[in-house]
């Protein structure tokens, strides 16, 4: 079953908690509740991102294909994301470690000759087990 949804949002802070809400709502919608946690939190890391970093409008747009969950988020700003470690003793900067760390696969690409990029994930059936969630 191919099951795909697109939403855009501004760049604010409360668009994070309205995208994971959007997001976690597709997919109990559409018969994939175990795989909303991980998605879920998988996408605020990019969504924070993009309103941190990029400061512009995004889009974000999923896919189910039966086998993996592909989430993608677009914004117009087309700076590489790079991952970071920060110091402990500071807050933040970690989204795309816990991104790479959790996702089946990640990446970025430009997102057309207006500029901007995509920053995506993939999860893998496998991945979406509840059963292998809780033995890793």
């Amino acid at each position: 079953m191919e099951v795909r949804a697109h939403a855009v949002y501004p760049p604010e802070p409360s668009s994070v908690a309205t995208a994971r809400h959007d997001l976690h709502n597709h997919l109990t919608g559409a018969g994939l509740a175990d795989a909303a946690p991980l998605a879920c939190l998988l996408a605020s890391e990019l969504v924070t991102n993009a309103v941190r970093h990029a400061g512009t409008a995004l889009a974000m747009t999923v896919e189910w294909n039966g086998e993996r969950l592909l989430v993608e988020v677009e914004d117009l700003d087309d700076a590489a994301p790079v991952p970071q470690c920060q110091p402990r003793d500071e807050p933040g900067g970690l989204g795309l470690l816990i991104v790479s760390r959790m996702a089946t696969r990640w990446g970025y690409r430009p997102s057309g000759d207006d500029g901007g990029k995509v920053v995506w994930f993939e999860l893998g059936a496998a991945a979406l087990d509840p059963s292998c969630a809780a033995a890793c």
